[in-house]
């Protein structure tokens, strides 16, 4: 479905406009003032697999930001809700959040986020369901590998490599509930030594995957996607073995078996999140196979 016509749209006597890849840029100045770990790859790779709408000031300066990221037929993510702190307190996150609802609800998807606790406070008013609590982990050090895990017996972890990625979506797709190839043929790419696969030895079927990406201040491992806690954990391992400086993990808190095997690992807690979907109160994904997203702002 088309867009709906944003050229006589004004929200706070800004005029709404769509963002192009070209323009990634100039949504760095709003993610590093509000201290969000988005690089300008981040950035590029949402406004060309979704519709970022920027509002600018009398400059043409980026003021405010907001995304929807379509994630196959059901739902898309609503994220990088962004206000400049000139342009604070004028309601414009609120404004340009329900212009998102609308431009979901419009192609006939759910809307999806994930919030703060601040976030959270404003999105359950506007219809926004709880679904299940996130923590952000983070090892502010190269993760600690003092006893390395044995993979599973059946198991192979193999790299994940280009022409490989249209299976691991294939595999993906059921358990995240949604279809995103994009986002992670882009990861895939963006950083290949996070990027691996486990492989039933006897029959050569996929028993899970993980993927990562560098960020502005950290390191992000995920998403990471397996039939059980033993191979996640052989998976993070392997992930995490190659990562350098901090890394940050967005983890399901129902999985506190893996959160406590990152924990003896050195990763402490840094914020939670909620993920909620406006008028559904059930998940997309399996959450028993999901034990880290994107990040909050991919899904």
């Amino acid at each position: 479905m088309a867009l709906t016509d944003t050229a006589a749209k004004v929200i706070s006597g800004l005029p709404l406009g769509i963002l192009k890849p070209y323009q990634a840029a100039e949504g760095i100045v709003l993610s590093e003032e509000a201290g969000w770990n988005q690089t300008e790859d981040d950035w590029r790779l949402m406004i060309e697999a979704g519709t970022a709408f920027g509002l600018r000031d009398e400059d043409d300066l980026l003021a405010a930001s907001a995304l929807i990221l379509p994630q196959g037929d059901e739902f898309a993510w609503i994220s990088m809700v962004l206000v400049s702190e000139d342009f604070q307190r004028r309601g414009i996150a609120t404004e340009l959040l329900r212009h998102c609802i609308a431009e979901v609800e419009a192609r006939g998807l759910v809307p999806g986020l994930d919030a703060t606790p601040a976030g959270r406070e404003l999105y359950g008013p506007l219809g926004f369901e709880d679904i299940f609590a996130i923590q952000r982990l983070q090892a502010s050090e190269s993760p600690r590998w003092a006893t390395p895990l044995a993979v599973p017996a059946g198991i192979s972890i193999l790299p994940i490599a280009a022409d490989g990625v249209d299976a691991v979506a294939k595999f993906d797709a059921p358990r995240y509930g949604g279809e995103r190839r994009q986002i992670l043929a882009h990861l895939r790419d963006r950083q290949p030594g996070c990027a691996w696969l486990a492989r039933l030895d006897l029959t050569g079927e996929i028993a899970g995957y993980v993927m990562g990406r560098d960020g502005r201040e950290s390191s992000q491992v995920g998403p990471l996607v397996a039939v059980d806690e033993e191979v996640a954990t052989a998976l993070a391992e392997r992930a995490l073995s190659g990562v350098e400086g901090p890394v940050y993990m967005d983890v399901a808190d129902h999985h506190e078996g893996f959160g406590a095997w990152l924990a003896s690992r050195g990763f402490t807690s840094q914020r939670p999140f909620t993920r909620m979907l406006k008028g559904r109160t059930e998940p997309f994904e399996d959450p028993a196979r999901v034990f880290a997203i994107a990040g909050p702002e991919l899904g």
